[in-house]
This record gives C-alpha cells, structure tokens and sequence, in this order.
C-alpha cells in the first residue's frame, strides 16, 4: 500500500515539471534566460586592456572644474617678472685700483654731492669687488633705509643713470640690499672696483645714480658734466645763482686740490664782464 502511493507521488511531481517546463516555454523564459546567458559570456570574453583602452579614450577632466579651492588659480611662473632689464654687455670687473686711486674717484663724488641743489636725500658709495664682480649686491646706508625706503620685506626699486635709462631692481628692507636688476647695471655701465658713485633719491622707490669711474691718472678727471670745448659764436647772456656759481666753484676748486704736478695754479670764477662785456680775465 505504501509503495503503491510512493509512486503515484511520484508521478504526480514528475507530471508537475512536465506541466511547468510547457508554461515556460508558452511564456518564453526560457528563451529569455538564454539570452541572458549569451549577453554575459560575451561581455565576459572582452579582452581587460581593450576595456582600458575605451575608458582612455574619455574626454579629460578640466583641473579648474574638479579644485575645492574657491580662490582663483594662478599661473605657474618660472622666472620673476620684475622687468628686469637684460645685460646689454657680459663685462666683469677685475681690476685693483690703488688707494689713490679709489680715493681720487671718491672724493669727486662726494665733491659732487655736496654741490647738489635739490636737497634729495643722497648717499655716495665706493665699488669693490665683491659688489661689480661677484655677489652683484649692493647694500644701502641703514640711514637712508630706515628714514626713506618702503619698510616692506621686499620692494622694487627703480635705478636711473645720468643718460636717462632705467633699471628695475628688487630691494630687501631687512638685509638693506640691492640684488636682482643690480647685476645688469653694473655690467652695462662696466663698473670697476675703486669706482664711486652718488645715489640720489628723486622718489621713494626711485635713485639717481652719477658714476665717476676710477682714472688710471690721478688728474684725469672724468665728469659727465664737463663737455669737450668746441669752437662756437656762443656769448653769455645767462644770470647764474649764487648756488649755481658756488656749485661750479668747488668742483673747480675739488680738480685743483687733486692735481698730479706741483706747478702753480689758481681758481677764477667767471662773471659776466669777463664772458659778453670787456673779454678781460
């Protein structure tokens, strides 16, 4: 009895399946189920680098679109932009004046400084070597720095020589020093060692720089303000200051002071009888 219901169970699940498959295949699942299956052993046979190679194949990512930060970005910068300006010459210092002769150049300069009529702020400084050959580095009287400069960490500063050029320089208020820009005018205007020069501050960031270059002969005078005479009709008809005739005075008086030879000489200074009136000295 019992094996006898066993089987008729037995059939009974068997029939069931059969019934279920043909519902399946009426509702087409199992056709379905397959394409699944095909789908995903295709897509599993697609070689990993050619997947790496679609995805590199993707548009880049603007950097400016991705930063967290909300301040806008700047542009990387090699160099410093100060307007530095380029060397014109590649001439480097090596002479070594003597004592005369350095002391001949900076006394000229401080002759020519006392004669100054602006009442600027000016300050007279001896080259060496360590300033026109090698550190290119100039330092400035802490007088000047602390009463007259900008007391920022670090400040441009504008160098203009006697023909009217100018030279942009990076000043450091806590060394008091000179350096970026200071190399270029050294070399254009060929700074030796022994030469002085007289620093004048027309404004707060900007020096009048007048050069009197270091002579081999102690009486050779070099002035920029003593031009070679030249025949001309020219007659005076100018009125000079009494500050003007006194300026032209001592630095008559300062060449006299520094001739080489012992020969007698005097001083004379010109007044208008002796230049338009009566021609007589």
């Amino acid at each position: 009895m019992a094996a006898k219901d066993l089987n008729s169970y037995e059939e009974a699940r068997k029939q069931r399946i059969e019934d279920n498959k043909r519902r399946f295949q009426e509702l087409g699942v199992k056709k379905m189920a397959n394409t699944l299956n095909d789908v995903i052993k295709k897509k599993n046979k697609t070689p990993w680098r050619n997947q790496a190679k679609v995805k590199s194949n993707t548009t880049p990512t603007n950097p400016d679109l991705v930063r967290r930060s909300s301040r806008p970005r700047k542009k990387v910068s090699y160099a410093e932009s100060i307007g530095t300006k380029i060397c014109k010459t590649s001439y480097i210092s090596t002479r070594v004046p003597s004592e005369a002769e350095r002391s001949d150049a900076l006394n000229r300069a401080k002759s020519f400084q006392s004669g100054l009529l602006s009442g600027n702020p000016s300050f007279v400084k001896s080259m060496f070597a360590t300033i026109v050959s090698k550190t290119f580095s100039l330092n400035i009287p802490s007088e000047i720095c602390n009463k007259h400069l900008p007391k920022k960490t670090k400040w441009r500063i504008v160098l203009e020589d006697e023909e009217g050029s100018v030279y942009e320089t990076n000043y450091y208020w806590v060394t008091g020093c000179i350096s970026t820009g200071w190399k270029a005018f050294s070399m254009d205007h060929k700074l030796d060692s022994g030469d002085a020069l007289v620093f004048e501050l027309l404004e707060p960031t900007r020096f009048k720089v007048h050069i009197f270059k270091v002579s081999n002969d102690i009486g050779e005078v070099q002035v920029n303000e003593l031009k070679q005479a030249r025949k001309s009709n020219y007659i005076a008809t100018g009125v000079v200051t009494e500050a003007e005739q006194s300026k032209a005075l001592n630095r008559a008086m300062s060449f006299q002071s520094h001739l080489p030879s012992r020969s007698p000489s005097f001083v004379k200074s010109m007044s208008h009888s002796h230049l338009s009136g009566s021609w007589v000295v």
